[in-house]
């Protein structure tokens, strides 16, 4: 699991100012991201040269050609390998996620904007998420329960439980 927390990791917002985009970055900030909103994509590479962000959220801005041809210019350098980027849309056809996912986006984010399920995926994308999960007892406090999704092993009280 990687041991950063949410305020160290950068995310970069590039979208024309909207209720829905001012909810987001609310939200994201107070998970604790660092988010700096841009509303051009000409400026992306101006503010990737002052902190490279570990996640860039584009919005289609009813620009599909444009975010699509800047998420490959992206995906296309070395310096981007590590950031993750993701494209928000309110197109709800196959054509345009496809196009998105041609183009090097690791997400597709379909509005209306699930702040809290979008804050997830960031999470995920970033590598930030446990790779096991830990339950604790409330019957019994002596019981825990871990499965470790890496290795796909299920552990009772430490003992390793065989599943097929």
């Amino acid at each position: 699991m990687n041991a950063r927390t949410n305020q160290s990791f950068h995310i970069l917002l590039v979208a024309e100012p909207k209720h829905d985009i001012s909810m987001l970055d609310e939200s994201l900030q107070r998970s604790g991201f660092n988010v700096r909103w841009i509303e051009q994509y000409s400026k992306i590479v101006s503010e990737v040269n002052k902190r490279m962000p570990d996640v860039i959220l584009l919005d289609t801005q009813q620009k599909d050609l444009a975010c699509f041809e800047m998420c490959h210019s992206l995906k296309s350098s070395s310096s981007f390998k590590h950031s993750r980027i993701l494209i928000l849309s309110e197109k709800h056809d196959e054509k345009t996620e496809i196009e998105a996912f041609n183009s090097g986006a690791d997400d597709f984010i379909l509005r209306p904007i699930k702040s809290q399920a979008l804050i997830r995926r960031i999470l995920t994308r970033v590598g930030a998420v446990k790779d096991s999960i830990s339950l604790q007892s409330k019957v019994d406090s002596q019981s825990h329960f871990v499965i470790d999704r890496e290795s796909y092993s299920v552990y009772l009280n430490q003992q390793q439980i065989m599943v097929s």
